[in-house]
């Protein structure tokens, strides 16, 4: 008589674990989730930061703000005379 009530038990234990197992496996799937989600918010951010930068780039590099850049400074272009040039030395 005691062999179908430990049989219950152990199919009601065995139940009962298969079931925190499944929901532990959602809670940190769920918190997988929210982690990706986390870290591609912020390599979006980066992407759009590196954007900005490239675009920084070319307009610290245009030959229109660098000849605006030289007349400011009164930079003038040198005469062919006092050009001296390194295989020359």
């Amino acid at each position: 008589m005691k062999k179908p009530q430990a049989n219950y038990f152990l199919i009601i234990t065995f139940i009962f674990l298969v079931a925190i197992i499944f929901a532990w496996e959602q809670i940190e799937s769920v918190r997988l989730q929210y982690k990706i989600d986390r870290f591609s918010e912020a390599l979006q951010k980066e992407h759009e930061t590196q954007s900005e930068l490239q675009i920084l780039c070319y307009k610290m590099e245009s030959p229109e703000r660098l000849d605006k850049l030289a007349r400011e400074m009164k930079f003038v272009i040198p005469k062919k005379e006092s050009i001296v040039f390194a295989g020359n030395i």
